[in-house]
């Protein structure tokens, strides 16, 4: 799948612009699966954490669709919330956990791109676990490393392993979806873009925008 510069920086326009036309999303979790519960210590300018937690691919309903993404948020926990926005990555998430900024995004893209296929098809859940330490490391690190996370040792050489792998990729085509009260995430573009779609129908180029959009992820 190919997206050019120009699709891209008309997509940031368009989210930028229209928000309002995709606020109040309904995001139901349907589960963590393939994935693995992981020792997670997350301290610092975010509410502190020492325990348990789930670490893989977070499976959501999205306004009824079936989406699954990774965790960008170690501020808020999961659960069903109806104020969910589609965002650009680079300014999700919210604080504190974020924003991750154009850098730290970049590389999400690249360890998607990279990885997310062998996360998905992998039962034992490791693949996706160090998938999910990778991304939250990544955001840590974008959102000026006020907070800091902390896994078994295996886990984090796993997910390092990752971020050196992916350095050179390509970037799948992400984007944010936030919340202020539940979990902030990261998921591929919706196909079809319905959302964007009906963002773009706010705006006066609208309709050609969309041809643009659908004409560069098609070729």
């Amino acid at each position: 799948m190919k997206v050019t510069k120009l699709s891209l920086a008309l997509l940031a326009v368009c989210l930028a612009g229209a928000t309002s036309a995709n606020a109040g999303l309904t995001v139901v979790p349907d589960g963590v699966n393939p994935g693995q519960v992981i020792n997670l210590t997350v301290s610092g300018d975010v509410p502190y954490y020492s325990g348990g937690a789930w670490a893989g691919v977070y499976n959501n309903i999205v306004n009824g669709v079936f989406t699954p993404g990774f965790c960008i948020d170690v501020a808020r926990e999961s659960g069903s919330e109806s104020d969910y926005s589609y965002t650009t990555l680079s300014s999700s998430p919210l604080t504190p956990a974020g924003p991750m900024g154009t850098a730290a995004a970049t590389i999400v893209e690249q360890l998607w791109y990279t990885y997310f296929s062998a996360a998905e098809s992998d039962v034992t859940g490791a693949t996706a676990a160090a998938l999910q330490v990778a991304i939250w490391d990544t955001v840590a690190i974008g959102a000026g490393n006020h907070y800091s996370i902390v896994v078994d040792p295996g886990l984090q050489s796993a997910a390092l392993t990752m971020l050196a792998g992916s350095a050179s990729s390509p970037t799948a085509d992400l984007i944010g979806l936030t919340s202020s009260d539940g979990q902030n995430y990261v998921v591929a573009v919706p196909e079809p873009t319905t959302i964007i779609s009906g963002m773009l129908m706010l705006l006066p180029f609208g309709a050609s925008t969309l041809r643009i959009l659908r004409k560069n992820r098609a070729a």
